[in-house]
């Protein structure tokens, strides 16, 4: 796997590490200019707890709502993520751009 152009990593701001979401983009990617959000979800260290899980899952009881957990993104991250946010506008102009580009390019059909 390609390591990514671009990558932010934050962690929540209780500071567990465990509480953690990477965004990834890869700028050089004309075919789906997307933002990745990796997150890490918590593993339970506790051995009773871990067996708990284990056993509910042997016998097929799982939540219906998947595997959730949250981070908490501090105000000091806002501008990490405008970054973000800036480079989707950027991707998404150009597509419209090139969309037009193209049926420009279409000879018409009148």
């Amino acid at each position: 796997m390609k390591q990514s152009e671009y990558q932010e990593l934050f962690i929540c701001e209780c500071h567990d590490p465990s509480h953690q979401f990477i965004i990834s983009a890869d700028p050089l990617t004309d075919e789906f200019p997307g933002v990745y959000i990796s997150i890490h979800l918590n593993r339970d260290h506790n051995i009773f707890r871990r067996m708990w899980t284990a056993m509910k899952y042997v016998f097929g009881m799982r939540s219906i709502l998947g595997d959730f957990d949250e981070v908490i993104i501090h105000p000091d991250d806002a501008d990490r993520l405008q970054e973000v946010v800036n480079y989707l506008k950027k991707a998404k102009e150009k597509q419209e751009e090139d969309c037009r580009a193209r049926a420009a390019e279409q000879p018409s059909n009148n």
